[in-house]
């Protein structure tokens, strides 16, 4: 259980769900309930095999209930993706679409919060390209895309993965022949570490830029144009080799507040006597790759005469999505309690 001022919350990480008079818990992760009793009937079974009864109010006293899907806004977060082209046609047109000889072209990346500095530090990439003769644009920009790729070798994580056209830049293919030539590179956050109690999951927030060329005494940028993807991009990055997908869902941010209720993020005690501590066990598969839905039940208990404060707890429950008869029990969880069911898709 996790506590702030002046709330409580219970998280259950839910495996099973069954409901019924003869329905047991068995293995941890179980919850069984039965809507037929005044109570609710809940039971649960925690990682430890210890059965236990959620802390579920009187009907009077529950809120809402929210099921949240993993699917929902709230729950997958968006990755960073620019697409950089070749601008050969329309206004704006530098040399009629051809690379400028013994020009130097250049895409700058600014990465904001790199190495959790704050948002004021910026931490730079860079892509260089120095055009020669018989370059077209998209040779030019072959030659850019692999000294982005470059550009990054130092780091233990890529910020961002590199396509050309729809080809992934790799160590493999960096210097040989099967990397083809293409006018357009999309660049795509890449899904930095992610180590349970230690360090969470963070986002990379990057901007892409290209520098002005020199075209007839003149500074000129529109060499090339650079779209950021601010949408569900599913579309942008669709046909790129690997399938990479558009979104980061919630399983890590789940894991963390699960590790959180036992205890404290990054707790320098929690294994401080090794190997003579206490071997704590989690339920959230942090490997899970489409997340965990989720209910939540806000409820407050109230006393009668005196005892009229009202003392709030959240009660929630995650399971992994589609778990089986999860969300008949967020429908009669509400029905319990007389509210109407909330539902985040």
């Amino acid at each position: 259980m996790v506590y702030n001022v002046n709330q409580a919350r219970q998280l259950f990480v839910v495996k099973s769900v069954a409901t019924g008079n003869n329905a047991k818990v068995a293995n941890p992760g179980d919850l069984v309930y039965d809507a037929s009793k005044k109570d609710f009937g809940i039971s649960y079974m925690n990682a430890q095999k210890g059965v236990m009864r959620p802390f579920l109010y009187a009907p009077k006293c529950i809120k809402s209930v929210k099921l949240i899907s993993a699917d929902a806004a709230s729950q997958k977060r968006l990755k960073n993706a620019y697409v950089i082209e070749w601008k050969s046609t329309g206004d704006g047109l530098i040399n009629n679409g051809a690379p400028i000889i013994g020009e130097d072209y250049k895409i700058n990346i600014s990465i904001r919060q790199a190495f959790g500095d704050s948002d004021e530090n910026s931490y730079f990439k860079y892509g260089i390209a120095h055009a020669s003769y018989n370059m077209d644009g998209a040779a030019v920009m072959k030659e850019l895309a692999k000294s982005l790729y470059y550009n990054q070798v130092r780091e233990n994580v890529p910020f961002f993965d590199i396509y050309l056209g729809t080809t992934q830049v790799t160590a493999e293919n960096v210097n040989s022949n099967s990397l083809t030539a293409a006018a357009k590179i999309t660049l795509v956050e890449a899904e930095q570490p992610f180590d349970l109690g230690r360090y969470a999951q963070t986002p990379v927030y990057f901007t892409a830029k290209v520098a002005p060329v020199t075209y007839l005494g003149e500074d000129a940028d529109t060499w090339a144009t650079v779209t950021k993807v601010d949408a569900d991009h599913t579309t942008a990055i669709t046909g790129l080799s690997g399938s990479p997908v558009a979104y980061v869902v919630n399983t890590h941010a789940i894991a963390d507040l699960e590790y959180f209720t036992l205890g404290e993020r990054g707790d320098i005690y929690r294994n401080i006597g090794w190997p003579n501590s206490l071997n704590i066990k989690y339920l959230v598969n942090a490997d899970n790759t489409d997340g965990y839905d989720i209910i939540e039940i806000v409820q407050k208990y109230k006393g009668d005469a005196e005892d009229i404060q009202e003392s709030p707890m959240t009660l929630t429950f995650v399971a992994p999505t589609g778990t089986t008869n999860f969300n008949t029990l967020a429908s009669a969880l509400a029905t319990y309690a007389g509210v109407t069911l909330v539902e985040v898709e």
